[in-house]
């Protein structure tokens, strides 16, 4: 197991102070903090809780429940709270690691002055918040889900400084953040003993904030969710009864994809990533339109889990909405 203790700096640089059970000391990279292992995660809990009922507590208290003796610093804060008799333990980075996702990918921006602006700038098109540059985080179809929690940082007064406190903390010596104002319904993990559950790892299932937006983004939703609720519906054979064929068939013509691909590709790619990517439309328009699953739905020039991977990207970042939008008007002539 490694603690980190606090942050201090290296040749200009941030770094964690890390400690081993036998009392080591060493100074590791932000991207390699870790968390406590996870054979300290032998219970579950499925909680609700509000940020303005959370406290403090010491590290001692804390690292003494997982059997780690060493004396460490008071620079990592500790959070407590309490429900249903229990008293709950959550460290600073096990809950950075649950609201900053990828933590290890975007530690190099969260713990820098203005980092925010350098993740990404976000729009708003109607009541929909939508990335408008995303530059240092590469974002997968794992991490979907970012860009939603990412749009609460910047619409959101307490959000964003829950953001940019991560690196006031740091330039300070600790391992600390602000919380936001709301509550959370979440998932946690951890050793119980007795009344304290001391927590090695959280999931946040959403957020619903208390406070109101920025005014830029007064229409933006209350309740942000932090899991990637596509995931499951695109594992099945759901079928969209919105979606007419043309003539007889799913497939794009050359009219509807010269109207289609700007919403897909605002950049215009190459001629051959064209080609490969009306094809993916294609897939997809025909497995939502017909209600076959993905794995029956057949091609012989896109594999079925690439075109999945698309639609649940398209579908988290409303641009399958837009596509179907023109789709349905124009074969509704």
């Amino acid at each position: 197991m490694q603690w980190i203790e606090g942050i201090s700096r290296q040749n200009g640089r941030l770094v964690a102070q890390a400690v081993n059970p036998k009392g080591d000391r060493q100074l590791v990279p932000l991207a390699d903090m870790q968390q406590p292992p996870k054979e300290y995660a032998v219970h579950r809990h499925k909680l609700s809780t509000d940020f303005g009922c959370w406290t403090e507590a010491s590290s001692e208290e804390y690292l003494a429940g997982l059997a780690f003796t060493p004396e460490v610093l008071e620079n990592h804060r500790i959070f407590s709270f309490t429900q249903g008799g229990v008293r709950y333990r959550v460290p600073a980075l096990v809950l950075m690691r649950a609201f900053f996702r990828p933590l290890p990918r975007i530690s190099k921006t969260l713990f820098a002055p203005q980092g925010l602006a350098q993740t990404a700038i976000f729009k708003m098109e109607g009541s929909k918040p939508v990335i408008q540059e995303l530059s240092s985080l590469q974002v997968n179809h794992k991490y979907n889900a970012t860009l939603q929690a990412l749009s609460w940082y910047w619409c959101f007064p307490s959000a964003h400084d829950c953001w940019h406190s991560v690196y006031a903390h740091a330039a300070k010596g600790k391992l600390s953040i602000d919380l936001p104002m709301g509550s959370m319904n979440c998932i946690v993990h951890g050793v119980q003993s007795g009344s304290i559950f001391r927590v090695v790892s959280l999931t946040v299932r959403d957020v619903e904030t208390s406070e109101q937006p920025f005014q830029y983004a007064a229409s933006h939703p209350r309740i942000i969710e932090f899991r990637d609720k596509v995931g499951k519906s695109t594992r099945h054979a759901s079928r969209d009864p919105l979606i007419p064929r043309c003539g007889g068939e799913w497939a794009l013509s050359d009219t509807e994809w010269a109207t289609v691909m700007p919403h897909i590709a605002p950049n215009k790619p190459h001629h051959n990533q064209q080609y490969e990517l009306r094809k993916i439309v294609d897939f997809v328009i025909e497995k939502v339109g017909s209600g076959r699953t993905w794995r029956s739905s057949s091609s012989d020039f896109v594999p079925w889990n690439l075109a999945q991977h698309h639609y649940r990207k398209w579908c988290l970042d409303g641009r399958w909405e837009r596509i179907l939008s023109t789709l349905i008007q124009l074969r509704g002539d």
